[in-house]
């Protein structure tokens, strides 16, 4: 993998094909691998895919003070990372956090034109922020609290490269991720600022109350598709699904990206 410093900590990337680019950046678990393991890169030809391990997984460094894993950190490692590559246009797709810090990019950087948000669902407008129970479970259990927790609540097996994903991560800095960003409001306030083509995507078991919706619709390019029978972590599991889905959008942005004939 290459690697990209920024403000003391190494940030791992690889990149795979060619055409337009698209970060993948996945959540508070697992790496950049999750999306080979996961079917996603296989099922995305004619992309320049930008696989992100985000500061403190997979290959990337781990930064052990809270403060290093605001969002605003992974914000602006994925900013110096299109910027060091040179892309005059992006696509992005994030998974859970990742997909928050999509939403955050999208918010502040004209350059990212299409976005696609998986499993990345706002507590509902002035409600107080809910506590995360994965964070519960990893403090009481680590990695395989989480895992224990993920299986009884979607009523699911993971399969054996998902497992391996959640079991290899850093437990310290998923607590941190989860403890750094805690008790701050999602920014309902961003989306309308949002002009990237947008395609928002959840599981309908994590999102019963519809929010995904409402969301979307205070966007101005954006629509919510639910996967239905799924939650948060099944829903990344359906990779034909999702890329059905996430394509198309990434192709309309492209599409606008790119220069008139001569």
């Amino acid at each position: 993998m290459q690697r990209l410093a920024r403000d003391g900590v190494d940030v791992a990337y690889a990149e795979v094909g060619a055409g337009f680019p698209v970060v993948l950046h996945t959540g508070g678990a697992g790496s950049s691998s999750m999306w080979r393991r996961g079917g996603y890169v296989d099922r995305m030809r004619g992309f320049r895919l930008i696989l992100l391990d985000h500061r403190g997984r997979g290959a990337s460094g781990r930064p052990t003070t809270r403060e290093a894993h605001r969002l605003t950190e992974y914000v602006a490692d994925v900013t110096a990372l299109v910027e060091s590559l040179g892309c005059a246009d992006y696509g992005f797709i994030g998974y859970s956090f990742g997909g928050l810090v999509g939403m955050v990019l999208a918010a502040a950087d004209p350059r990212l034109t299409g976005l696609v948000a998986l499993g990345t669902v706002f507590d509902p407008p002035d409600a107080e922020p809910a506590s995360v129970a994965y964070g519960r479970a990893g403090d009481d259990g680590g990695m395989a609290a989480i895992v224990g927790l993920i299986e009884e609540e979607e009523h699911i097996t993971l399969p054996d490269w998902a497992l391996a994903e959640f079991m290899e991560t850093d437990a310290e800095q998923f607590r941190l991720t989860i403890a750094a960003n805690a008790g701050v409001p999602d920014p309902w306030e961003l989306l309308p600022g949002i002009g990237a083509t947008t395609v928002m995507i959840a599981g309908s078991d994590e999102d019963p109350d519809l929010t995904q919706d409402t969301m979307a619709a205070r966007m101005p390019d954006a629509r919510s598709v639910h996967l239905p029978g799924v939650g948060h972590v099944g829903a990344f599991l359906r990779p034909d699904e999702v890329t059905a889905h996430a394509i198309p959008a990434l192709r309309a942005a492209a599409a606008a990206a790119s220069p008139p004939a001569p």
